[in-house]
């Protein structure tokens, strides 16, 4: 398959002084770099902070009395100073009828409706807007339809201006934008009527972007006359011809109003400098008739789009947005392709200089030219298997040819631009990679071959398999364990110096690479399971020391091939105690691991006594509570009492306690409970005792 590359020419870039130090950007307003959004979601983006756009509005009409086509330039704004409000500049988002604005046709004589009627829709119908590029369509209404002068609700708000200010861009250099107005058309003298001006300027000079203000602002402004459908009087210098957009409503014939066009700005020779364009509705001089507009914009690169590869025919186009199309191939205009914006050809490698002359309602011609290059690709590769580095390494080696061709001669290009899939989920766009995989494959390798001018491409696909005898890496495992009071540990194989020795502090898998250290001569790696032994111990005591004046104190530990030494001296896991005291024992696995354990054995006085009865019951006031006597002789006490269940009823550490049976709220007669009783005397000697006590 062939294919066609087409390079758009370049343009000259102009570069002025940075748009900061001249005074015409008004104060708060930066310039947008490239041609901004003219209509953002919302209305604080035109109005807040680093904003690249100036709303005002105002009470006074401005002056219409203009005899040419100047600019009316800041900073007065034409006598529109005041604050931008719903009433003079609103953002519209879904589209719905402006039945101040009836569609309506000309029947020969004069403007009929449409039955049903239709109306002009306040969103646009543009072909070429994708709203994936170019955001959601919206659209600004500037003014509304409530006159200046007489009892208007909007506070007499009867002008309304949004002045954007940008630097386009190389590939933001064209504007188009569309619009539509509705007003009403008086028989005021001419520079009284409502009108609807748009003014493209230099924003450092004032200057219009052309030397033709024709060509850099669009008036719009009713006739002096129109009564029941006829026009009459001369329009205003600068009002543009609008033709067929133009329509009056059948119903009002005092109401005109234009239908959506677009008109277009060349900014391509104006790149790096500060672009204004200023958007201004006014009511008529008097204040007794309103006018509105509608409008929105986006920009573009100014270039020509070219579609053509292999054998298809080549296909050009240019934007949507102008009114005449004029197309010549290699200088020579082609009447036949007039009014086009998409032109198709069949492949002929001597047609490679093109250009299309647009024209916009501004009458403004632009002029887009391109190049077409013509290739044949051949897209073709090798590869080899390196096995002298113990990997899957693979170099692949470009074969393919591309070859421009024009005039039907044929010379073989330079490869520039690929596009490699080795198939492992991995990319590149060397000519000649070299390439490491995970394993022998098989892999679908695939190369994408671009022809010079990167555009048109064909491809090739090869199943890559490799061989794993040029990679075979020597692979053993290991366990190693240390205590933790030990660590870090140090991993000391034969086989590497003791400065490379690997240290670890916490356990895991870990993974040695000796380089070259296998027979073959590649690499031998080592899994080590590192394990860090932390033995475990603890003391239970079997039987109340206080009951027998002994106890069994038992080392319970967990480990392997343990053995116990406890503070008496004593081996083994049990240890029999005789008196009370502190008690410790130290176990020690087969690793040398270390663990320790301390118990207390309390020592037991058996004059602390407690009653074995009380009657509260009786209300006598005699032994109605179980309460220690000898609590002078205390420092510290813990009380537990127990009902026959084993349930815990009371429970205290107040030494000077008095427990009067009561438990839940009821005092049980004849009901048994145990009580345990820690006693601590000022001699910080601790005993334990135990007892039960009746309630009667």
């Amino acid at each position: 398959m062939k294919r066609i590359i087409i390079p758009i020419c370049l343009f000259a870039i102009s570069l002025l002084i940075p748009f900061a130090i001249h005074a015409q950007v008004p104060a708060g307003v930066t310039p947008a770099i490239g041609i901004p959004i003219f209509v953002p979601d919302n209305i604080t983006t035109l109005t807040g902070t680093n904003r690249y756009c100036q709303l005002t509005a105002g009470g006074s009409s401005g002056n219409h009395n203009v005899a040419n086509c100047n600019t009316w330039l800041p900073p007065n704004q034409n006598n529109v100073t005041g604050t931008p409000t719903a009433y003079s500049h609103s953002i519209i988002n879904t589209g719905s009828n402006d039945t101040y604005a009836c569609v309506s046709y000309w029947n020969g004589s004069s403007y009929v409706a449409f039955s049903p009627a239709v109306y002009l829709n306040t969103i646009p119908s543009i072909p070429d807007w994708n709203e994936t590029t170019d955001g959601q369509l919206r659209v600004i209404k500037l003014g509304d339809e409530r006159s200046g002068g007489y009892n208007s609700p909007d506070g007499g708000i009867n002008s309304s201006v949004s002045t954007y200010y940008f630097q386009p861009t190389d590939e933001e250099n064209v504007l188009i934008l569309y619009f539509s107005f509705v007003s009403q058309a008086p028989s005021h003298s001419l520079n009284q009527n409502p009108y609807f001006r748009i003014e493209v300027t230099n924003a450092a000079t004032g200057a219009f972007i052309t030397t033709n203000s024709m060509h850099s602002t669009f008036l719009v402004n009713p006739p002096q006359t129109n009564t029941n459908g006829v026009v009459s009087g001369t329009p205003h210098p600068c009002a543009h011809d609008i033709g067929d957009k133009r329509r009056v409503c059948p119903d009002n014939p005092s109401r005109v109003w234009c239908d959506w066009m677009p008109i277009a700005f060349d900014f391509r020779a104006l790149v790096g400098q500060t672009i204004s364009v200023r958007l201004m509705v006014a009511d008529c001089s008097p204040e007794f008739h309103y006018a509105y507009a509608y409008y929105t914009g986006r920009g573009m690169k100014g270039e020509i789009d070219i579609q053509a590869c292999g054998d298809d025919n080549v296909t050009l186009s240019v934007p949507w947005g102008f009114n005449d199309y004029q197309w010549s191939i290699n200088g020579v205009r082609d009447f036949d392709l007039d009014g086009l914006r998409d032109i198709s050809r069949t492949r002929n490698t001597s047609e490679t200089e093109f250009s299309c002359t647009m024209y916009s309602y501004t009458g403004a011609p632009f002029t887009y030219t391109a190049t077409v290059n013509y290739y044949d690709l051949f897209p073709d590769f090798s590869y080899e298997q390196i096995c002298d580095n113990c990997r899957y390494e693979v170099q692949f080696t470009n074969l393919s040819v591309v070859n421009k061709i024009n005039n039907g001669g044929s010379v073989a290009q330079d490869i520039q631009f690929v596009e490699w899939d080795f198939g492992d989920g991995t990319t590149s766009t060397d000519i000649n990679p070299l390439h490491i995989y995970d394993g022998p494959g098989p892999y679908e390798v695939n190369m994408v071959l671009y022809d010079n001018d990167n555009i048109c491409s064909l491809d090739a696909t090869y199943t890559v398999t490799l061989d794993p005898a040029c990679v075979e890496v020597h692979e053993t495992t290991d366990s190693a364990s240390t205590c933790e009071e030990n660590l870090p540990y140090i991993y000391s194989p034969a086989i590497l110096a003791p400065e490379d020795y690997p240290s670890w502090t916490t356990p895991g898998t870990y993974t040695l690479t000796y380089p070259e250290a296998s027979n073959n001569g590649c690499d031998s790696v080592t899994t080590i399971h590192f394990n860090v032994k932390t033995p475990s111990v603890s003391i239970s005591q079997i039987g109340d020391y206080c009951d027998e004046f002994s106890t069994t104190l038992r080392a319970v530990a967990e480990g392997d091939g343990l053995q116990y030494l406890w503070n008496t001296n004593d081996i083994g896991s049990d240890l029999a105690v005789l008196s009370p005291g502190d008690y410790s024992v130290t176990i020690t696995d087969e690793n040398g691991c270390k663990a320790d354990a301390a118990f207390i054995v309390p020592a037991c006085v058996p004059q602390i006594i407690l009653p074995n009865s009380i009657s509260p019951s009786d209300y006598n006031g005699l032994n109605d509570y179980l309460y220690l006597k000898q609590s002078n002789l205390i420092e510290s006490i813990e009380l537990y009492i127990f009902d026959r269940y084993g349930h815990q009823v009371y429970y205290t550490t107040d030494k000077f306690f008095r427990w009067g049976g009561t438990v839940n709220g009821k005092i049980y007669q004849d009901a048994i409970y145990q009580w345990v009783l820690i006693a601590t005397d000022y001699n910080r000697i601790t005993t334990m005792q135990k007892g039960w006590i009746t309630t009667l």
